[in-house]
């Protein structure tokens, strides 16, 4: 999957998680529903992620972490961040 492609598919899944959000189900099927359209966003992004390693050999691998260095959970090797980033308050 292309990069754009990718952010496209992100976008939809993005736009089905507020829609599950909003439904007036038991919220442990709502998060149950959201769990797995997140982790399709996390596949696809491996997935990507791994096309993009064996189509450019030279550059280097991507390690996903939190890459700010305020956050409590800031990863030094992480050259790509991954939205997991967590501050003290």
């Amino acid at each position: 999957m292309k990069k754009q492609d990718l952010l496209t598919f992100i976008a939809a899944i993005a736009d089905d998680i507020l829609t599950e959000i909003q439904k007036p189900e038991p919220e442990d099927k709502r998060l149950y529903e959201i769990a797995g359209m997140i982790g399709k966003i996390n596949h696809e992004i491996k997935v990507t992620n791994y096309e993009e390693l064996i189509m450019t050999p030279d550059s280097q691998p991507l390690v996903w972490g939190c890459t700010d260095p305020n956050a409590a959970n800031y990863d030094p090797l992480a050259n790509q961040n991954d939205g997991s980033c967590a501050y003290y308050v």
